[in-house]
């Protein structure tokens, strides 16, 4: 007996979840795209600000602000390596 990978059962789990939403919200996203641009642009700059925000609150980012820039070049890093390491990019 085999076991199902989490991963790839999260991933199913999750394109089954978009088809779905796609069929049910693609017409008013056709019918109004300047409102969608506009929402999706927003929510990113609020997440983003939100972000800015709450690390100006940690007194360790603010006396040692590299020590944000290399987390977040680790971040980078130990993304891309497990996106190879789970194969995602033979499929492009």
């Amino acid at each position: 007996m085999q076991s199902q990978d989490p991963l790839e059962q999260a991933e199913k789990s999750a394109i089954e979840l978009q088809q779905a939403i796609r069929k049910s919200l693609h017409p008013a996203h056709r019918k109004y795209p300047l409102l969608f641009l506009f929402l999706i642009t927003f929510s990113i700059a609020g997440v983003f600000h939100g972000f800015d925000l709450f690390v100006d609150t940690i007194p360790f980012f603010q006396t040692y602000p590299l020590a944000l820039v290399a987390l977040g070049v680790l971040g980078l890093f130990t993304t891309g390596a497990l996106y190879k390491r789970l194969g995602k990019d033979k499929f492009d």
